[in-house]
């Protein structure tokens, strides 16, 4: 059974910039299907690309959305100004217990 790819509003905003180099209308018909719920035949067929053309699209999206965004039960988002040296340190505090999870 295939899974719904769906997003909130706020979940996508954070996935979006981990994609510099994504064209912009291909964000913005990830979202439309992620997040407003449109079929994937219809965005695609808008913009002008195959349907497995946005499916994989999306699916990048989804990958990295799990991978990077989505959030173990019981963490918490937090948005606070530090300096670059510390921003590194905190990611990497991150990146290593996520990895403590996944034994």
């Amino acid at each position: 059974m295939k899974t719904k790819k769906r997003l909130t509003e706020a979940e996508f905003a954070l996935v979006r910039p981990l994609f510099p180099k994504m064209k912009q209308r291909n964000l913005e018909a990830a979202h439309a299907c992620m997040v407003a719920g449109r079929t994937q035949r219809d965005v695609a067929g808008e913009i002008g690309i195959t349907d497995k053309a946005l499916c994989q699209i999306i699916g990048q999206i989804w990958q990295k959305f799990q991978q990077e965004v989505q959030r173990p039960e019981g963490w918490q988002v937090i948005t606070v100004c530090l300096p670059p040296d510390l921003i590194k340190k905190v990611r990497l505090m991150e990146e290593e217990a996520r990895k403590a999870l996944k034994i």
